[in-house]
């Protein structure tokens, strides 16, 4: 397995692909969608035109001076209908939907933050595979050597079984830093939204062409 590449310049709409995001986005487009209901409820549920296509009673009634629009929308819908209620509605949907922008924008704050420590972490574990990496090649090396020593007669075995200790040693702590570097792979991938190599692929086919 290998990690890929982070390119530079990565555009921060990739992040408009988190599920985290998505779900708060679907919540705020709700809670926008509650306020038009209950702002319709404003609107009495009553016939504009006659059967001759002409001015309705209803309206008529309703233009009239004095007139409760409140009481007429009851009236033609048969239904309880308060103003007061209405508006109390209206307000509590304003509320939801100040509540879910609040939540939108802390999500996308987290999201940042996601990134910034990702990448962080991305970064300092592969630094430390990249050194102990070459850590294990100078053990090995090491090693090497001290088999040729003692094979010459200049060095006793148990430099030879010191080297080989000491290079094991060095590819255990390279293996733990490189499960450490792919878990941080991972948690970036996540992080930027998923399949962001893909995304970056698309978003360039999809630029016009200058020509």
């Amino acid at each position: 397995m290998s990690a890929p590449i982070v390119p530079s310049a990565l555009p921060s709409n990739l992040l408009s692909n988190r599920p985290d995001i998505l779900e708060a986005e679907r919540q705020l487009e709700a809670a926008n969608a509650q306020i038009g209901v209950a702002r319709a409820a404003y609107f009495p549920q009553i016939s504009l035109t006659s059967l001759a296509g002409g001015v309705s009673e209803q309206l008529n009634n309703v233009l009239k001076a004095g007139s409760s629009i409140w009481s007429l929308a009851a009236q033609a819908s048969g239904n309880v209908f308060s103003g007061g209620s209405t508006q109390g509605q209206v307000k509590s949907a304003e509320a939801q939907t100040q509540a879910a922008e609040q939540r939108y924008l802390q999500t996308i704050q987290q999201s940042f933050a996601d990134v910034e420590n990702a990448l962080s972490s991305y970064q300092a574990d592969g630094k430390t595979l990249k050194s102990l990496t070459q850590l294990v090649n100078t053990n090995l090396e090491y090693s090497t050597l001290a088999s040729l020593q003692y094979n010459g007669g200049l060095a006793p075995y148990l430099t030879v079984l010191d080297a080989q200790r000491q290079a094991y040693s060095a590819q255990q702590s390279a293996t733990s830093a490189r499960v450490a570097y792919l878990s941080s792979a991972a948690n970036l991938y996540l992080s930027l939204g998923g399949d962001w190599i893909n995304q970056l692929d698309q978003q360039s086919s999809n630029k016009p062409s200058l020509h």
